[in-house]
């Protein structure tokens, strides 16, 4: 199964109620809960930092414009990575924390900004402060586990 969250930081203050839904999509019908030992697999998203993001707004806006000595000279997909990494402090300490969990977490994109990670829905209840159910999709009967609300 996979979970995508913007930004997980388990490491800091937990107990501030990040999202919660009232309700569920019309098209799934809640089933009850999954097995603890459920084996899930995370993909967390890390934030670039309010100075990446403004650097390439920045950039953008001068390789667009046509009176700028830069307009025209587009960056590569790489050099748009390079500027909004997250901070290699942020990646450290995710893949610490997971690590120190006995967990595998892996970099998925050149600057990191994407990890995976599985685990048990014991352990993502346990770190996300949250409880999760099953749900079936009332046409494909596709089942996925889903928490409404996190911490």
């Amino acid at each position: 199964m996979k979970f995508s969250l913007l930004t997980l930081l388990p490491f800091v203050a937990a107990s501030t109620l990040k999202e919660s839904r009232d309700t569920h999509p019309a098209a799934w019908e809640k089933i009850g809960s999954p097995t603890q030992d459920q084996k899930v697999h995370l993909t967390l998203f890390l934030s670039a930092s309010d100075q990446a993001v403004s650097s390439l707004e920045r950039e953008f806006l001068d390789r667009s414009n046509p009176t700028s000595s830069k307009f025209g000279q587009w960056m590569s997909n790489d050099d748009v990575h390079a500027l909004v990494a997250p901070t290699t402090d942020s990646v450290s300490a995710v893949m610490s924390y997971f690590s120190s969990r006995g967990a595998l977490a892996v970099a998925r994109t050149s600057n990191s900004d994407v990890i995976t990670v599985d685990l048990t829905v014991e352990e993502v209840e346990e770190i996300l402060e949250a409880e999760y159910d099953s749900f079936v999709h009332k046409d494909t009967e596709s089942v996925v586990h889903r928490t409404m609300s996190y911490r």
